[in-house]
């Protein structure tokens, strides 16, 4: 027998089998398939929901951002943060909305100073990001903060995780710098020295950094050696 009827055979077989199992296990194989398609629709009906919500939250989100695009003067910022603080509270926000809001709310806190209204968005929030940029940024926030208010074990240990997560190596300098500042303030000549060691190491390619990064590690460097001294 040639090899090409063999596999002719073959392939028969498989059909006749199959076509034996669906007739000797039929109410197994519709009561599956009714399972499967039950699923499918859920799924679907889950999914759409999800979009529509997505849909709501960034059609919200869009008319705030054009607001702000084409109200510029100051007398409407207040205004504007409102509605954005009426906003996270909107349980149609999608996560990605709400992280951009909130986002938007800490930086006008950090504009007009307002130590209190960002203390209380770090304090009570559902921010939740995947965006390592991000959460750097609102560790190094808290990192600040904590050093502002004398907690230094909690401002070291924001710094640290900062400093990890950062995906820019230009942040990651300036992130390390604010620590060693701090472990200087704390005559923790060591652990100063070991997170700039540990920068150096970081920054593999110090002469294409941009200036005011390559200042950042010249100023720390020569003050470390000043104080090794």
């Amino acid at each position: 027998m040639k090899k090409q009827d063999i596999k002719k055979d073959l392939i028969r077989d498989k059909i006749i089998s199959g076509i034996h199992y669906l007739s000797d296990n039929a109410s197994y194989v519709w009561g599956a398939l009714g399972i499967s398609l039950t699923l499918i629709v859920v799924a679907s009906f889950v999914s759409s929901g999800k979009n529509k919500k997505m849909l709501e939250s960034n059609n919200l989100l869009g008319s705030l951002q054009n607001k702000i695009i084409h109200d510029t003067l100051n007398q409407n910022d207040s205004v504007l943060t409102l509605e954005f603080e009426e906003l996270l509270s909107s349980s149609s926000l999608s996560k990605e909305s709400y992280n951009q809001a909130f986002v938007y709310l800490v930086n006008k806190s950090l504009e007009s100073n307002n130590k209190e209204k960002i203390l209380l968005l770090l304090e009570n929030n559902n921010f939740n990001s995947n965006d390592e940029m991000l959460n750097s940024f609102v560790s190094k926030l808290k990192a600040d903060i904590a050093s502002d208010e004398n907690k230094v074990s909690d401002a070291i240990k924001y710094y640290k995780e900062a400093i990890n997560i950062v995906p820019s190596y230009d942040l990651m300098v300036s992130y390390s710098v604010s620590l060693i500042e701090l472990y200087i303030e704390e005559s923790d000549l060591n652990s100063a020295n070991s997170v700039f060691d540990r920068m150096i190491k970081l920054t593999k390619d110090v002469k294409n950094l941009p200036r005011t990064t390559q200042n950042n590690i010249d100023f720390i460097e020569y003050k470390l050696k000043q104080l090794n001294k």
